[in-house]
């Protein structure tokens, strides 16, 4: 039996004696970080973005202070949350590590190794705890998954696909369609991310990737990776952001001794979150166990996130999206990148610069 109803507010809700702080207010901090934060007693101080109006409003909402600067915000507090674009990513958090603040990064941590190095650098010469906002780690369903794994009830796994065809519209984060590394750095990073948590290390990746006619984007926006482990595993990402007709997300994971499957139900809702479904067969039954998982990804996930960055802070434990490990799905994602560019196989164990899409 699994249970995929994971309580994370009382999981990391003995962590709230620190003090957070939010660089950035956009839809996702307003729609995810702090309403996770809110559900999980986590002690938020108050946010700063370039664009005051947007930081007013945000704070009134969530009845927080408007810092008027990062310097300041970085004062006040002892953990700093970034959420901004990942360009802008290296200077503020060599800025709040500076003064001393524990750091939840953004996820991709940077668009190339030289700022993701230098951001490493920066924190251990800082001596602070870092992670990165990898949150779908936390995914109910996904976590679920990794359980079960554990408990080596799916057997030997053979098969994991993940399938979303959705309809994106990317103007409405404009510095996105201005990006030449578009669907893998922003979106398909989360699930690189999770499957590298679910199985280890890709021994090759093999990448597609594709525009649509007449979008208004410059990246891609079409994907598809098949990750390809010993002789055993082959596990799929296929991901479409152009679906105008019938819009899903779904996986599903296959061993010798059990199965798992079920829907994203963030998609039918975003940015609001709707329930999952999931449904565990073992090979010993002839019927699926099933659940529905409420708030399975958006908020509750980004509880995982910064509570591990807390608990961290707290015992010493390392996060389990630390920078070192991070930089692992960075490089993973670069290696799609240099698939598609050459049409081969290529280990990702040997990318050690960023890839540039050839469209």
């Amino acid at each position: 039996m699994v249970d995929p109803n994971y309580d994370y507010a009382a999981e990391y809700g003995d962590y709230d004696q620190h003090t957070i702080g939010i660089v950035g207010c956009g839809e996702i901090v307003e729609s995810a970080h702090l309403p996770a934060y809110a559900d999980a007693g986590f002690s938020v101080a108050g946010v700063t973005d370039v664009d005051d109006e947007r930081a007013q409003a945000v704070a009134d909402e969530f009845d927080l202070e408007v810092f008027p600067d990062i310097e300041t915000l970085a004062d006040s507090v002892n953990v700093v949350d970034v959420a901004v674009p990942p360009m802008f990513q290296r200077e503020i958090v060599e800025t709040v590590v500076d003064a001393g603040c524990h750091v939840l990064c953004q996820k991709p941590l940077a668009m190339d190794f030289e700022d993701a190095s230098a951001i490493r650098t920066a924190v251990e010469d800082a001596g602070v705890i870092a992670a990165v906002n990898q949150q779908m780690r936390w995914e109910k369903s996904i976590r679920a998954v990794k359980d079960l794994l554990g408990e080596g009830a799916l057997g030997t796994p053979l098969r994991a696909t993940l399938e979303v065809n959705i309809e994106t519209d990317f103007s409405n984060w404009g510095w996105m369609e201005e990006t030449d590394h578009l669907e893998v750095m922003f979106h398909s990073i989360h699930y690189l991310d999770a499957l590298r948590y679910l199985f280890g290390e890709p021994a090759g990746v093999s990448s597609t990737m594709a525009t649509a006619p007449g979008q208004a984007s410059i990246g891609e926006t079409r994907t598809l990776h098949v990750l390809t482990y010993g002789n055993d595993l082959r596990a799929t990402i296929d991901v479409n952001h152009n679906n105008w007709a019938d819009p899903y997300a779904r996986f599903r994971f296959e061993g010798t001794d059990g199965a798992v499957r079920g829907s994203i139900g963030l998609f039918d809702y975003y940015p609001e979150s709707g329930p999952d479904t999931f449904e565990y067969l073992e090979r010993s039954r002839d019927k699926w166990e099933s659940h529905e998982v409420p708030d399975a990804w958006f908020p509750d996930a980004f509880i995982g996130t910064m509570g591990s960055l807390l608990r961290g802070i707290e015992t010493g434990d390392t996060p389990p999206t630390h920078l070192a490990d991070n930089i692992e799905t960075l490089r993973l994602a670069n290696a799609t990148y240099k698939s598609w560019n050459e049409g081969r196989t290529v280990d990702p164990a040997t990318i050690e610069s960023t890839h540039e899409p050839e469209l």
